[in-house]
């Protein structure tokens, strides 16, 4: 486990092949628990409430309209 920790923490330092798996596999799981780098970064895991979840996808989706705008091709794309 510190290893790995470790090698998050080095994520996109040096660019190197090294660093490449564990930053895309930090990338993928954050895509699923956006809350991990948190997780990581204190240590501890973090089991949120079905509230914060939902408060999370409202930030997400509030961030992807207002990127993307609110027309039928931005809201596809913040689906996405």
């Amino acid at each position: 486990e510190e290893k790995i920790l470790k090698n998050i923490e080095k994520c996109g330092e040096d660019g190197g092949v090294n660093n490449l798996i564990p930053c895309a596999m930090l990338g993928r799981g954050a895509l699923i628990k956006p809350w991990l780098p948190t997780e990581i970064k204190e240590r501890r895991d973090w089991d949120i409430s079905a509230t914060e979840r939902l408060d999370m996808l409202k930030d997400f989706t509030k961030f992807g309209l207002e990127q993307w705008g609110s027309d039928q091709q931005g809201v596809n794309r913040t689906r996405r």
